[in-house]
């Protein structure tokens, strides 16, 4: 019984001691560039008889930096300016973790019709500047 028991507290204290040691890895980024993450997607949002209604949203995200920074998720517009964007998020500034996203209205697609070129192109960008 002894032998059991020291075995299963000697298995626990390596479980934990792992757990402790990669967890906090995983949310801490160093730069800004590996904590962000951000991209697009289309989403059905209601069924129609000939095709179906569909809207794109754009996010932007950053998890484990701790300096001042921004995120920015925009759709149209260009990859170097959100000038001319129709949805836009605005530069959102934070100290820590922060999200965020930004959706079309519905836009009806025919069945024959491909939905990635019935919307503009998403954004999302970081930074530090005001």
């Amino acid at each position: 019984m002894k032998i059991i028991k020291k075995i299963t507290t000697a298995a626990s204290a390596i479980i934990i001691a792992t757990s402790l040691t990669i967890a906090p890895a995983a949310n801490a980024a160093t730069t800004l560039k590996e904590s962000f993450s951000g991209g697009t997607y289309t989403t059905c949002v209601e069924v129609a008889t000939l095709g179906n209604y569909w809207t794109k949203s754009c996010w932007a995200k950053t998890v484990g930096y701790k300096g001042y920074h921004y995120v920015r998720a925009y759709i149209g517009g260009t990859s170097k300016s959100a000038a001319k964007a129709q949805y836009d998020t605005g530069r959102c500034f934070s100290n820590g973790d922060i999200e965020r996203k930004c959706t079309t209205d519905k836009v009806y697609v025919g069945n024959g019709d491909l939905v990635s070129i019935s919307f503009p192109t998403g954004y999302a960008k970081y930074g530090t500047k005001k």
